[in-house]
């Protein structure tokens, strides 16, 4: 906005809008070389939570092509050029406990070049790479931060019950899923009986930060988390 000068002659500036969130933590980094009012990576532990990702400071004691899952940021991307003159990339990744480096093949690379941009966050299904002391991921599938929404409604959203007497919450369930309509699926798993299981009526819900804090309040985080679909088997 504009200016406005004071009848005493004192120049008075009106307040400037916040920067969004993201930018602001972009800006800090690039001025200070690190986020000062936070990271990039917060708003989405409840995703990370979800989906049991791998913090990059744990892959040091994971075992060689172990699966692993994480959620990071592009910090940077080297292309390179094969025997064949097929593009393929080697990343920096980072997250909130390390760094780490990860390699994209010409096929996976084809496929996912727009999503590998510096400060971009994505979420890499990769196995564990060791040379020596040096650990690395080597990439199978990526995503950016806009297909989280499409990844969550094709998986199944499953609440381990580790006593019968956790299934008197169900009411409290449907009632959320009615509030937080969706297409991702409710599955239970009976650890006493070992199984999966659907609910007769079948539940569904949009998977989000607020769905994942308001069944916080039902079930504890730890009994929480999002697998592959499973078969049909009624409760």
């Amino acid at each position: 906005g504009e200016a406005v000068m004071a009848t005493d002659g004192d120049l008075t500036v009106p307040p400037a809008e916040e920067y969004p969130p993201m930018q602001l933590l972009m800006l800090e980094k690039t001025a200070c070389g690190m986020y000062l009012s936070g990271h990039p990576l917060d708003s989405f532990d409840w995703f990370c939570s979800l989906l049991h990702t791998h913090p990059l400071a744990a892959l040091e004691a994971l075992p060689e092509q172990q699966n692993v899952r994480t959620v990071c940021i592009v910090q940077g991307v080297r292309r390179h050029q094969t025997k064949k003159g097929e593009d393929m990339a080697f990343l920096s990744l980072e997250d909130k406990t390390g760094s780490t480096s990860g390699i994209v093949f010409p096929k996976l690379y084809a496929e996912s070049r727009d999503k590998l941009q510096p400060d971009r966050m994505v979420c890499a299904e990769s196995t564990v790479s060791r040379r020596g002391d040096e650990v690395s991921l080597i990439c199978q599938r990526i995503c950016s931060v806009e297909e989280f929404p499409v990844m969550l409604r094709q998986m199944d959203f499953c609440i381990k019950i580790m006593q019968n007497g956790e299934l008197d919450r169900m009411p409290a369930l449907t009632e959320l899923c009615r509030k937080f309509p969706g297409e991702t699926r409710i599955v239970l798993y009976l650890t006493q009986n070992k199984a999966y299981s659907i609910p007769r009526t079948p539940l569904y819900a949009s998977v989000s930060e607020a769905f994942f804090k308001a069944v916080c309040k039902i079930f504890p985080a730890e009994q929480l988390g999002m697998i592959p679909q499973v078969r049909r088997k009624t409760l």
